[in-house]
């Protein structure tokens, strides 16, 4: 009978599915959107640390979607090897989940590229699963897509939005349009620094947890484009998060002179003149910023607030 009800209540009110055979495996709050607060039981074991084993719970890192059903399998971090598709497969030869086409989704980063095939097919089973993931609830994750030996930066809602794995190609280092994950970037800088303006004047507690929370998520959100160009992130993190009824420590890691976004905005200005930065770092701008012209002169606009 639980598991009876466990299965109408995904059914009925987030329009997915647990298969039957697997709902004791799993401890999942609301939809997919709070994935990161589920626990799922480890089964093979083939991504555990030392202190894991079989059997044991863990956080959930990939979901395998199917692309024919509402059915969804959440996986644990010990058992993600190959991205979780061992387990998907495992699971499909014991009869424990249907035999149908899975693609797995990270609520982190996510990777499209174009592995064995034909890349439109695979860019298209991609693009299916992010638009389940989505109406379940999920994230709207980054993804980034390969093509050609170029990648781009983007958002699942950006990757659904597009026709064809080629068109994603026009899409790469295009001149005056920033790339989907660099413009949200700028935005939330720009909100950050205009929520700082109003805890000056204000002073307020509630202005100030509201501006270290944003601080805080901002640093998890962009992680990948930060990590080359800021030391210490969790070190950031922790200086926040001790001092999170002030926010004088807020201000000076993100807007001082050696803070996140001077920081970030000098890693572009030497992209652009090709001084005293490597290759890999200018490809990850590029993939993250598109047009690094434009990017520089959002900077400029950050630097007036």
């Amino acid at each position: 009978m639980r598991d009876m009800k466990f299965q109408l209540f995904y059914e009925s009110s987030a329009q997915f599915k647990i298969p039957p055979k697997l709902t004791k495996n799993y401890k999942i709050v609301g939809d997919l959107g709070n994935v990161k607060e589920w626990k799922a039981k480890i089964v093979l074991g083939n991504s555990v640390s030392k202190d894991q084993h079989v059997g044991d719970w863990d956080d959930v890192g990939y979901v395998g979607i199917s692309l024919d059903s509402n059915i969804i399998v959440p996986i644990s971090l010990g058992d993600e090897h190959q991205n979780g598709y061992e387990l998907l497969g495992t699971f499909i030869k014991k009869r424990l989940i249907p035999d149908e086409d899975y693609y797995t989704v990270h609520w982190g980063n996510n990777y499209t590229g174009h592995y064995v095939g034909d890349p439109e097919m695979y860019f298209n089973r991609s693009k299916e699963a992010y638009k389940r993931w989505l109406s379940y609830g999920g994230k709207n994750a980054s993804v980034e897509v390969e093509i050609g030996g170029r990648n781009y930066q983007g958002y699942m809602s950006d990757i659904v939005k597009i026709n064809s794995y080629f068109d994603v190609n026009a899409m790469i280092g295009k001149s005056g349009v920033l790339a989907p994950h660099g413009k949200q970037l700028v935005n939330d800088l720009e909100a950050i620094a205009r929520q700082t303006v109003i805890v000056n004047k204000t002073e307020n507690p509630e202005d100030i947890e509201k501006l270290n929370n944003m601080a805080l998520s901002f640093i998890e959100d962009y992680r990948w484009e930060l990590n080359s160009f800021i030391e210490g992130l969790d070190k950031i993190k922790e200086t926040i998060e001790k001092n999170f009824e002030t926010y004088n420590n807020t201000e000076q890691l993100f807007f001082s002179m050696n803070g996140i976004k001077n920081k970030l905005h000098m890693a572009i200005r030497n992209a652009i003149s090709r001084k005293s930065i490597d290759r890999y770092d200018i490809e990850r701008l590029i993939k993250a910023f598109g047009d690094l012209d434009l990017a520089n002169k959002e900077f400029n606009r950050l630097g007036d607030i």
